[in-house]
C-alpha cells in the first residue's frame, strides 16, 4: 500500500486543488459553490487558510514521473463571520475521483480533527449534502454526530439540496470557553 503524504497546501498546490476543486462543482454534491476555481483563486483561497483557527492541507501521492501529486485536500475554515465563532471551524474534504475510497479522505479528516482539538477549539462541523452518502459514512466512522439539517438551503446543478450537520465536540477544550454542561452527543449509524 502507497503512503499517503499530508503536508499543509501552498500556492505552488493551487493549479492541482482547482483541478479537484473544479470537478466537484461540476460533477458532485461535495461543493454548494457553483462556479469553478480559477489557479489565481485558488491561491487566494490557500493564502486564505493560512490565518488563526484555519488550515488547508494536501494529501499526497507519488505520481507516475514519482513526484508527489496533490490528490486531495481538506480544510478548517471558520464556521461563522465574527468573533462568536471562534469556538468552532467547519471541516471540508474534497479527493480527486480517481482516489476517492483509498483512505484520503479519511487520512486528512483525522489530521484536521486532531489539529482543530489542539488548537483549543470547542467543536468541528462538517455541512454535507444529504446525497453524499460517502461523506456522511466518513464522517461518522470518524466519530461526528449527525446533529440537524437545513432543508433546501443548497442550490447545485439545477436542484435544491438538505444540508446535514454532523458536529464533533472536543469535550476537554469546553471549560476554556466557560462551558460546564455534558458533552455527550450520541454517535448514530452511518448509512448504508
Amino acid at each position: 500500500m502507497t503512503t499517503i503524504a499530508l503536508r499543509p497546501l501552498t500556492t505552488a498546490d493551487a493549479e492541482a486543488a482547482a483541478v479537484i476543486h473544479n470537478h466537484a462543482v461540476r460533477e458532485t454534491d461535495a461543493t454548494m459553490d457553483t462556479a469553478e476555481r480559477t489557479v489565481r483563486a485558488a491561491e487566494a483561497w490557500i493564502t486564505a487558510h493560512g490565518a488563526p483557527h484555519t488550515r488547508a492541507l494536501g494529501a499526497y501521492l507519488p505520481g507516475s514521473s514519482g513526484a508527489a501529486e496533490l490528490v486531495g485536500y481538506g480544510t478548517l475554515s471558520p464556521f461563522g463571520p465574527g468573533d462568536g465563532y471562534r469556538a468552532s471551524t467547519e471541516i471540508s474534504l474534497c479527493v480527486s475521483p480517481q482516489h476517492q475510497r483509498n483512505g484520503i479522505g479519511s487520512a486528512l479528516c483525522t489530521a484536521l480533527t486532531r489539529h482543530a482539538e489542539q488548537a483549543g477549539l470547542t467543536t468541528a462541523l462538517a455541512l454535507i449534502a444529504s446525497t453524499n452518502l460517502a461523506a456522511h459514512r466518513l464522517f461518522a466512522e470518524a466519530g461526528y454526530v449527525r446533529t440537524g439539517s437545513l432543508r433546501r438551503v443548497g442550490h447545485q446543478r439545477g436542484r435544491l439540496v438538505d444540508i446535514d450537520i454532523r458536529q464533533r465536540l472536543f469535550p476537554a477544550n469546553l471549560r476554556s470557553f466557560g462551558d460546564t454542561r455534558s458533552a455527550l452527543l450520541v454517535p448514530d449509524r452511518p448509512p448504508r
